[in-house]
């Protein structure tokens, strides 16, 4: 058969959202390794990390964000991030993908939703808690692709 073939189709996950699910994410100079769930946007699980409903995933082009707890063997270890930082997120089709980090932001309004819109370019956002409290300021870190 002739013809011209379709584009390739975007990959997406059930839900929806562009890009390939990734399972753990691991940034072995701060010795975070840690699963990756899907999360509700509200709650963070205990031990593991969760990604936002609706935001992207690795290799969607836009924003993949994910949060955790800063707690011990948690997101704790963020809080010491620099930028440099090498940010790996294996996926659930058996590779991984190399984020490098750009930016820190220790104290970020805990109502700046801005942090969860999409972006033009993909980066990986990471966000943590600094206090107990629900409107303590967030530690945001963003990472982009490593080249």
């Amino acid at each position: 058969m002739g013809g011209v073939s379709p584009a390739a189709p975007q990959p997406s996950t059930v839900d929806g959202e562009p890009g390939i699910q990734a399972n753990r994410i691991i940034i072995a100079r701060l010795g975070i390794d840690l699963a990756i769930v899907e999360g509700d946007g509200i709650d963070a699980p205990l031990g593991k990390v969760a990604h936002f409903p609706s935001t992207a995933w690795p290799g969607g082009g836009t924003n993949i964000y994910i949060y955790g707890h800063a707690r011990t063997g948690m997101f704790i270890r963020l809080w010491d991030a620099r930028v440099g930082d090498t940010v790996t997120l294996d996926l659930v089709d058996g590779t991984t993908r190399t984020y490098v980090v750009t930016k820190v932001l220790p104290t970020v309004p805990w109502d700046a939703v801005q942090y969860l819109e999409p972006t033009p370019t993909e980066q990986l956002t990471l966000q943590t808690c600094t206090s107990y409290y629900p409107t303590a300021p967030r530690f945001v870190v963003i990472a982009v692709p490593a080249p």
